[in-house]
């Protein structure tokens, strides 16, 4: 398992945020890891968290294992609002013959964040 650091900012500008509605959700192509779970938001509407991901794909997955992060939120009028983003786990580069060059390029890309710049709720 590979550790992603999600963060992100919500904002409404009519009722405010509810900080209670505030949740995540994975869902990965091969349906195995699946985690979703409450969002810490901080009073500014700032959220930061990590979940572990499996760095395994198929070996005839030749666009690598897509896990789509989707966070919710409501606010405090009970609209919904949410925004996603997409991790993948590359398939391997076969003109690399070194080994730790591959080894190096795939922590490289293990260490992507997911990166929600503005999720909203309205």
């Amino acid at each position: 398992m590979v550790p992603v650091r999600v963060f992100g900012t919500i904002t409404d500008s009519g009722s405010g945020v509810d900080p209670t509605k505030v949740t995540f959700s994975v869902a990965d192509e091969y349906g195995i890891v699946q985690p979703s779970g409450p969002v810490s938001l901080s009073p500014d509407g700032t959220y930061s968290f990590t979940i572990l991901l499996q760095a395994y794909r198929h070996g005839g997955d030749k666009n690598g294992r897509q896990y789509t992060i989707t966070v919710s939120a409501r606010d405090l009028a009970g609209n919904l609002g949410s925004a996603s983003t997409t991790v993948v786990v590359p398939h391997d580069d076969h003109d690399i013959h070194n080994r730790d060059e591959r080894d190096n390029e795939r922590n490289t890309d293990k260490d992507k964040e997911g990166d929600n710049e503005r999720d909203r709720a309205h």
